[in-house]
């Protein structure tokens, strides 16, 4: 029995990652009580030695080509074809003696980067003036090719009410979605209502032959300028 196959995971990083490797699991003739031996190895031919014997294993993937890819994403490694030489050239050709040749194709998988962004809260009374929280929490991190400005939270608020602490940044034209898991964790900006005080103003006066009396004096408190 001859299985070949293999394949890689990494992380989206700007490169062009390929493939162009198998592993190899023989049981040269199905011999009794031969293991099975691993062999890792590029498309170049394959020699193995069993029970004293060689064998030359040839593999073509992806039909002679490399499996390339920059983005994230998953390709299959295809097992185009195996053939199995007797000896260390190829000019014996066994292949068919083998019961069976099994080809399982293996996979380069490039995974997006996993990015958290965490705004800031806080609370204030209401005096008139702008508030903000601007600071941003980051996990993970974008390369620097596709993103231009760094995420922060730029609302600002200045009347009463709850608003979220929006988080913006600015990504490249080389920037692609896929590439990136982006996670965003918004809390809230809370400005509370000031109290205002107004207070009537005490009227005092004499009795004066029926005459009416009226006051629209009051005081006020915690008004801001």
């Amino acid at each position: 029995e001859e299985r070949t196959y293999d394949g890689t995971t990494t992380t989206y990083g700007q490169n062009a990652y390929s493939i162009a490797a198998y592993t190899v699991i023989e049981n040269v003739g199905g011999v009794e009580g031969v293991n099975d031996t691993i062999f890792y190895n590029t498309p170049d031919n394959t020699t193995m030695e069993v029970n004293g014997r060689t064998y030359t294993v040839v593999v073509v993937l992806n039909g002679g080509s490399t499996v390339t890819m920059t983005d994230a994403d998953t390709v299959d490694n295809v097992v185009t074809s195996v053939h199995v030489y007797e000896g260390t050239g190829t000019s014996h050709d066994i292949t068919g003696s083998f019961d069976a040749v099994i080809m399982e194709d293996g996979v380069l998988q490039v995974n997006p980067i996993e990015i958290t962004l965490t705004s800031y809260g806080d609370t204030w009374t209401y005096d008139a003036q702008p508030h903000s929280r601007p600071g941003v929490s980051v996990e993970g991190a974008f390369l620097p090719v596709d993103i231009s400005t760094v995420p922060s939270a730029t609302r600002t608020e200045t009347n009463a009410g709850k608003y979220p602490n929006t988080i913006s940044y600015t990504t490249t034209s080389s920037f692609k979605p896929q590439n990136y898991n982006i996670h965003e964790n918004i809390d809230t900006l809370v400005i509370n209502k000031r109290p205002l005080y107004l207070i009537g103003v005490d009227k005092l006066v004499d009795y004066q032959n029926g005459v009416d009396q009226s006051t629209t004096m009051f005081t006020y408190g915690n008004l801001v300028s």
